[in-house]
């Protein structure tokens, strides 16, 4: 595996565990971390896109909940 895909992989990781740790409400943390996926999504390989697609709709969760527009977090 390719020294970018590690570093894609340790950022999502991150992202991951900052998801576990952000309050319902706080939605500048929540745009932090949407933030940080579409940097993540920037030094993704494009030939990946599947995991793009995904991440992408991940990406747009974070927004939502940034913008405390869902219905029911």
């Amino acid at each position: 595996m390719g020294q970018k895909n590690q570093k894609v992989i340790k950022n999502i990781q991150n992202i991951a565990e900052d998801i576990e740790n952000v309050g319902i409400n706080d939605s500048d943390a929540w745009r932090r971390l949407g933030q940080n996926l579409t940097e993540t999504l920037d030094a993704l390989p494009k030939k990946n896109k599947e995991i793009r697609a995904l991440l992408d709709l991940t990406r747009a969760g974070l927004e939502t909940m940034g913008d405390q527009t869902a219905n029911d977090p």
